[in-house]
């Protein structure tokens, strides 16, 4: 597993426990999350392992999710800031398998939930916590 992999996600379990419990994240640890993606992506480039142009082009994947958010009302806008921040450091290629992941791994989760008569059929599922967890799957996976 890639460290940047490993660190992302240790950094995203402050979060995905606040989803878990409030439904909700401050904009205070969503700033903090995403200025820490962004030093680590700053600490790729200066070893030589990505370019800006890389790290703007990962912001796609948030932008679009962002973008989905506001017209939907399906998810929340910090799932698409916890992407974008991703997918600065880690990359589009990256960003999109994770957030491929975190959605599959929520589909599974919310079946579960749903035959169990954990969650209802109306009831919010914290996303974060899912792409947690695919950050964590794309990391050992690929």
């Amino acid at each position: 597993m890639d460290i940047g992999f490993l660190l992302a996600g240790i950094l995203l379990i402050p979060l995905s426990i606040r989803d878990i419990k409030e439904k909700a994240v401050t904009v205070a640890e969503l700033v903090m999350f995403f200025l820490s993606e962004t030093v680590m992506a700053m600490i790729t480039f200066s070893r030589g392992g990505t370019d800006i142009v890389n790290m703007f082009i990962g912001l796609l994947p948030g932008i679009m999710v962002l973008l989905f958010s506001k017209v939907t009302g399906f998810c929340g806008a910090a799932d698409a800031w916890v992407i974008g921040a991703v997918g600065v450091h880690l990359g589009i290629f990256n960003a999109v398998l994770i957030l491929l992941a975190g959605l599959s791994l929520s589909a599974v989760g919310s079946v579960f939930g749903l035959i169990f008569r954990k969650i209802s059929v109306k009831e919010r599922v914290p996303f974060i916590p899912y792409i947690n967890a695919g950050i964590l799957a794309v990391g050992f996976l690929f």
